[in-house]
């Protein structure tokens, strides 16, 4: 007589997957806003000085500042998910891949970037006109040789202006001396969390001009 002996089917161990060790990650990055400033003369485009201008126009004249936003990018370890054939130690299902029921396992990790932006602000800053040394030389020197009533009426003017994003402006300054002015202006600005203070500083030139009137004998 032939012996029936059961059979009893048992299931594949579940893959048992060993997580990757942390992947080394960026270092932070900082990518400072660029500053953005300008000192300019707006009008006119070739200004008397206004002892002989009948209509003293003068000049007017602007100053502005501003900071773009400080960029912090910065990245974090995060686990990578995946689902992986068999079931939990617990013997559940949790997912299904490619039709085949599995479980949800860490297998590695990878890198995440984040992005803060911070604005940042002019603190503090200065802006002014002034006649150049090598055009108070000729007024004072050559200028008033021809003329001796020459001199320095008013070679230096100041203007004050404020806000986050620094401005100031006049009209109609009243130069009353020929020459190259140069225009300077600089100022600081806040900082940020991740960033220090920084100084910034612009300049540029325009000219007075002087009427000179020749007599022919």
């Amino acid at each position: 007589m032939a012996l029936l002996t059961s059979l009893t089917l048992t299931p594949p161990p579940t893959e048992i997957v060993t997580p990757l060790p942390p992947t080394a990650c960026p270092d932070p990055s900082i990518k400072l806003g660029a500053i953005s400033a300008s000192a300019s003369l707006l009008d006119p485009p070739y200004p008397l000085v206004v002892g002989q201008d009948p209509d003293k126009r003068g000049v007017d004249v602007s100053f502005s500042a501003s900071v773009s936003p400080t960029i912090y990018t910065y990245y974090t370890q995060e686990p990578i998910e995946e689902c992986v054939p068999g079931t939990t130690a617990s013997g559940q299902y949790n997912c299904t891949k490619k039709g085949v029921r599995g479980h949800s396992e860490q297998t590695g990790f990878q890198c995440v970037s984040h992005t803060q932006s911070y604005s940042e602000c002019i603190t503090s800053a200065s802006a002014s006109i002034s006649l150049s040394k090598e055009s108070r030389n000729w007024i004072l020197n050559e200028l008033s040789i021809r003329y001796p009533e020459a001199y320095l009426h008013h070679p230096y003017f100041s203007f004050s202006g404020g806000g986050c994003a620094w401005s100031a402006s006049k009209d109609h300054v009243q130069v009353a001396d020929p020459g190259n002015w140069n225009m300077l202006f600089s100022g600081r600005t806040s900082g940020t969390p991740v960033s220090g203070a920084r100084s910034f500083n612009r300049a540029s030139v325009f000219s007075v001009w002087l009427k000179e009137v020749v007599i022919i004998k």
